[in-house]
């Protein structure tokens, strides 16, 4: 997944394997690392290796941002978004996980289609404690980027997670 914004901040991530890879059910095996490389507008970059997402969390965020990228998902408040990704119940909307290294928010849709791929759409990248630069306790990456990089970023990154199944016992 590559997100990227006309400001020059930018946020790539990528699956990298199971944290088990000998594991082969329930939590334990599911376990997903999470490479990231994150550059900020202001020219600040750090990079992040860790098992943030489950399997079928690191499929719902594909879901999730298909959904962003076709204006289907709800605008988070800043109030709101300042509490994620520790605070699951802050708002429904957010995508939010188990661990909360990783959450994902929509802070605004521009464009004239509001269903469609044209325009832009604004996110958020939460990211905290692993996924944190090491001068940060928590950060929050806001990218502007057209709604068709959005989908293209969804399709990439489910296209990534073909090569992690899901591992039931």
């Amino acid at each position: 997944m590559d997100l990227r914004s006309a400001d020059g901040a930018r946020v790539r991530l990528r699956p990298v394997g199971y944290q088990l890879p000998d594991a082969t059910g329930g939590y334990d095996a599911n376990w997903l690392i999470i490479g990231g490389t994150v550059d900020l507008a202001n020219g600040r970059t750090w990079t992040f290796t860790d098992p943030a997402l489950l399997t079928w969390e690191a499929r719902e965020l594909g879901d999730w941002l298909a959904e962003a990228a076709h204006g289907r998902v709800e605008v988070v408040t800043d109030d709101q978004a300042a509490a994620l990704p520790d605070d699951d119940a802050s708002h429904d909307a957010a995508a939010i996980f188990i661990e909360p290294n990783l959450a994902f928010s929509v802070a605004g849709y521009a464009g004239t289609a509001p269903h469609g791929v044209d325009g832009t759409v604004s996110l958020r990248v939460h990211m905290a404690y692993e996924s944190a630069p090491d001068w940060a306790e928590d950060i929050i990456v806001e990218l502007t980027c057209p709604r068709e990089m959005v989908l293209r970023a969804a399709q990439d990154w489910n296209a990534q997670l073909a090569a992690f199944p899901r591992k039931v016992p």
